[in-house]
């Protein structure tokens, strides 16, 4: 997967599917974990491996204090973005 790629895999997180409790369907995003969710779409993104790099290294500074649930619901976010923008783009 291509998050946990990025990450150099220093989240510690294993690449199984994560399943989402319905009650955490609803949780709202901190600010910091909107910023990290945000840093690593643009690392995604980014027009060169310059901006890339630059991004994952914010992305591993926000998420060092997100708990590892928090991270997952961000990447699983991102994932379900690509997804959408992968098919739109057929």
């Amino acid at each position: 997967m291509i998050l946990w790629s990025l990450l150099g895999g220093s989240t510690g997180l294993s690449n199984k599917p994560f399943k989402c409790p319905r009650k955490l369907m609803t949780k709202q995003l901190s600010e910091h974990q909107k910023k990290f969710t945000e840093a690593l779409m643009l690392a995604i993104t980014a027009p060169s491996k310059e901006l890339c790099n630059e991004c994952v290294l914010i992305a591993n500074q926000l998420g060092s204090s997100l708990s590892k649930k928090d991270i997952e619901l961000s990447m699983m976010g991102i994932e379900t973005a690509l997804e959408y923008m992968e098919s739109s783009n057929d």
